[in-house]
């Protein structure tokens, strides 16, 4: 390459990592600051890149903050995937990505259809049989690990959601905000079917995932003092389930590493 093509060339000066700072830095400050707070130039400082290096990936703020929301989705899908199928539920590919900005449930549709599909039906017998209360601790361990692990992201996403329309872009991110209540809520309104648990779905979906985000949110402000340890998910459906199991449901043992329902209908 000549020196001349070199020059004319915003990136031939800048290390491959630029990308990565980028959105490492607007992840940071968009959570801590809010978006109308925080500028092209703030994140380019923070990244040390120049500011025409952001808008040579990204084109704009804007189009900067939707990479993020983008990207939350496909780390949200991948780990949501994970932990379903830990337990003989499905998510297909794409259902987070594909529904944003809809206004149907159909993230919600499509695990129920999953539940009942090839894939499902193949799982092992011992996933297929394990009740609500180990697919609430798969999703609920999820979300904990996921905040444990990506702070600045979950940050980010947390502020988005919480901002008022007017201090973010226009974006269609309804799916993707509600599909881990939808979820938890499908689990609980099958298992209250089939007599596994008793009472009001939505309130079991309100003490779990209340309880989830208020540990989050505790663990953002303060890492050090509270920290997200492995199994609080876990310990916190227990928790909240043992209010609604049902009076005629036979008596099961718990384990901290693997509560269970052995003998509860599938969902």
């Amino acid at each position: 390459m000549r020196a001349s093509e070199q020059l004319s060339d915003p990136m031939a000066t800048e290390p491959l990592e630029a990308r990565q700072r980028i959105t490492q830095a607007a992840f940071r400050l968009f959570g801590k600051k809010g978006y109308s707070c925080t500028s092209v130039q703030d994140i380019a400082d923070a990244a040390a890149v120049k500011k025409s290096i952001v808008y040579y990936y990204f084109g704009s703020k804007e189009g900067l903050y939707q990479a993020l929301l983008s990207e939350s989705s496909l780390h949200l899908e991948s780990f949501l995937s994970q932990a379903l199928g830990s337990v003989g539920l499905v998510l297909p590919a794409g259902a987070l990505l594909g529904s944003c900005g809809s206004s149907g449930p159909s993230g919600l549709s499509a695990l129920t259809l999953a539940a009942g599909s090839e894939a499902a039906t193949a799982a092992p017998a011992r996933q297929r049989s394990r009740g609500c209360e180990a697919q609430l601790c798969a999703i609920c361990e999820m979300l904990i690990g996921l905040a444990r692990d990506n702070r600045e992201p979950v940050r980010f996403f947390l502020t988005h959601i919480f901002a008022p329309d007017a201090d973010r872009p226009p974006c269609g991110t309804e799916q993707l905000e509600h599909l881990p209540r939808q979820l938890i809520h499908q689990i609980a309104v099958a298992a209250v079917h089939s007599g596994e648990l008793h009472g009001e779905p939505s309130e079991l979906e309100r003490l779990v995932l209340g309880a989830v985000q208020y540990s989050i949110i505790r663990h953002l402000r303060s890492p050090e003092q509270e920290p997200l340890a492995a199994g609080l998910g876990q310990r916190i459906v227990s928790a909240a389930v043992r209010g609604f199991l049902s009076p005629n449901a036979p008596p099961c043992r718990r384990s901290a590493a693997t509560p269970s329902h052995a003998d509860a209908d599938p969902v």
